[in-house]
């Protein structure tokens, strides 16, 4: 983003108009985003209040996850829990989190030997005491959720999973939405 705003900022005409950015901090722009920390605060808590004390977070490097990743230490420590031994970070694996990627029923034709071999699910066992999962967005949790189900595991018994955006659902035999996420409230950005 920086090198755009450096030309918008060089472009006759424009050098002097207002630059916002939706969702990140860009030096040289005012910027719009979400309480990402209270968000991952809040989904921490109720999952700590449920009784999970071991969480993996799907988080990225950006400026948002870092913000989350503050609420989830938060949350942890308020619990007496040391947030480097009971949280476990990981990127969401690629594709993951591209909204598009999903198949519209959420079964990409995943054996059951291709999800058992997966590298979240034998993160998952060599880590049996995760029993909750926060996603980077509602995307990352439904690709989870599709290599658990093909996997065997069940959800939420097996494994709690907390999405975050509320824009990818998951859809439960009435059609009605099954997947708990934090809302970002998207319009009003």
């Amino acid at each position: 983003l920086r090198p755009l705003v450096r030309r918008l900022r060089s472009t006759p005409g424009f050098r002097d108009r207002p630059v916002v950015a939706p969702f990140y901090v860009v030096p040289g722009c005012g910027s719009v985003y979400s309480d990402d920390q209270l968000g991952a605060y809040q989904a921490a808590r109720h999952l700590l209040e449920l009784g999970h004390r071991q969480l993996m977070c799907f988080a990225f490097d950006s400026f948002p996850h870092q913000l989350r990743l503050r609420g989830l230490q938060q949350a942890f420590s308020e619990f007496g829990l040391a947030p480097d031994k009971c949280l476990h970070r990981m990127r969401p694996y690629p594709g993951w989190s591209a909204s598009e990627a999903l198949p519209a029923n959420l079964d990409n034709g995943l054996s059951r030997q291709e999800a058992v071999e997966h590298p979240f699910i034998h993160y998952l066992r060599e880590h049996p005491q995760i029993t909750a999962l926060l996603g980077a967005n509602d995307a990352s949790v439904l690709s989870a959720w599709r290599v658990l189900h093909a996997a065997g595991a069940r959800v939420p018994e097996d494994l709690s999973l907390v999405g975050f955006d509320d824009v990818d659902p998951l859809p439960g035999p009435e059609q009605d939405n099954m997947l708990n996420s934090v809302r970002i409230p998207l319009q009003e950005l």
